[in-house]
């Protein structure tokens, strides 16, 4: 990753966590947000480990693009909603952490090498509607799907430029497949009011 890569996404991942804070002091925002810790290089070395004796495959490798990615972040949960004028206006960055990507506690019933061969949600805006990563293409490098209505709409993002993104569109609900300019603008409207 360059350096100015490396800075954009550090500064989209400072801007969520600013927005984050910003809208839970305005009265017309209703806001959580939950940080997930960051797995230190070391940690992530060893994720990779138990992903290679999970998955029998020795020289399973972590695709770069994740790397770039969790070094950066451990994930997140950002979900926000505004009362506005024109009705209210929703918005989720809910950023899977490294774990997740690989296998959720819900499946442990199944092998993780059969999950590295499906696709994993990045970030889940609604249960029909998520951005989603295949794991075994990491070789190739990994680009975003969007699910809607369960149906994949393709796009060409790398993890790192969705997550840049989705920061620049403020999470609105929507973002990732239709023209969302009106409601971003609604609420950076309502922002800057309070």
């Amino acid at each position: 990753m360059t350096k100015a890569a490396d800075k954009r996404l550090h500064e989209a991942l400072t801007d969520i966590r600013t927005m984050a804070e910003e809208m839970a002091q305005r009265s017309s925002f209703h806001v959580t947000f939950e940080d997930f810790r960051v797995m230190p290089s070391d940690e992530i070395r060893d994720w990779q480990d138990i992903v290679r004796e999970e998955t029998d495959d020795s020289g399973y490798m972590l695709p770069a693009d994740l790397i770039e990615l969790y070094t950066a972040t451990g994930g997140f949960d950002f979900r926000w909603s505004c009362d506005a004028d024109a009705g209210v206006v929703e918005g989720v960055i809910a950023l899977a952490s490294l774990p997740e990507l690989f296998q959720r506690d819900d499946e442990q019933d199944r092998s993780m090498g059969q999950c590295l061969t499906e696709w994993r949600r990045l970030d889940s805006v609604t249960p029909d509607s998520y951005t989603a990563i295949r794991l075994d293409d990491g070789v190739a490098g990994l680009k975003c799907v969007h699910f809607k209505n369960r149906q994949p709409i393709r796009m060409n993002l790398t993890p790192r430029d969705y997550v840049i993104a989705a920061a620049d569109h403020l999470g609105v609900i929507g973002w990732q497949t239709s023209d969302t300019d009106k409601q971003e603008q609604i609420v950076r409207n309502l922002a800057a009011r309070e």
